[in-house]
């Protein structure tokens, strides 16, 4: 699941960065252009196409379940998700600053969108300082 448009704006006027994926698009990304979501790369088989290039140009990401996840990883968080009873409890802790945060709601991408916003809301610390580092380390 992606996040909807309205709480994408909510993180992104809060400072939600997230330079790897937004710098570094992949078939497979929501955006929202044009009152409709798109998701990059159709035809798998296809490069990323013109229009793609022009939804990611002047439309607005919307991260998914497993981006938010990286995200928190990425930035030194644990983070323990439940589903009891229907409902995704999330807990969180940044393991810099020892702060919990918690939510419980009824789906998981609102569930880590609510703990990003508390973390962004509380602005303790810089996010999205480290870059991703990918390969293969030989000896």
């Amino acid at each position: 699941m992606n996040i909807t448009i309205s709480v994408a704006e909510e993180l992104y006027k809060l400072g939600f960065t997230y330079r790897h994926y937004q710098k570094n698009f992949h078939k497979g990304m929501v955006f929202y252009y044009n009152e409709i979501e798109w998701v990059l790369g159709g035809d798998l088989e296809e490069d990323i196409t013109e229009f793609d290039k022009e939804i990611i140009e002047k439309g607005t990401w919307l991260p998914s379940e497993i981006h938010l996840i990286e995200w928190l990883q990425d930035n030194g968080f644990a983070i323990a998700i439940i589903n009891i009873d229907g409902f995704w409890e999330l807990q969180c802790k940044d393991l810099e600053t020892c702060t919990k945060y918690y939510t419980k709601v009824p789906t998981l991408d609102f569930a880590l969108a609510v703990v990003i916003k508390k973390i962004l809301k509380k602005k303790e610390r810089p996010f999205d300082t480290k870059d991703k580092i990918f390969g293969i380390i030989e000896k």
